[in-house]
């Protein structure tokens, strides 16, 4: 049995889909180590995660933060989101 050892870079989601299926297969008939079918799965888990991490980042934990990551994904500003929100007035803040 030959295995085809080209392993192509992932750039879209029917690349994800396919690349995840052939990753997937491996669980269940899990490749010998030091073999070229185990080089190819972990090839392969490297490129999805460094997909899905490009493609769906993690939230960050601190709502500006996560506020900052949404608007510059959206290639908006800060000057954008405040036309969209408005700039708030002094009158508007109570402190706590």
């Amino acid at each position: 049995m030959t295995i085809d050892t080209t392993v192509r870079p992932i750039h879209s989601d029917a690349d994800f889909d396919r690349s995840l299926a052939e990753y997937e297969r491996c669980f269940d008939a899990t490749p010998e180590p030091d073999t070229e079918a185990a080089y190819r799965f972990e090839v392969l888990g490297v490129l999805l995660a460094k997909f899905e991490e490009a493609r769906y980042p993690l939230a960050p934990d601190d709502p500006v933060s996560a506020l900052t990551q949404a608007v510059e994904s959206k290639g908006k500003t800060q000057s954008d989101l405040t036309a969209l929100l408005g700039a708030p007035r002094a009158s508007d803040t109570k402190r706590l």
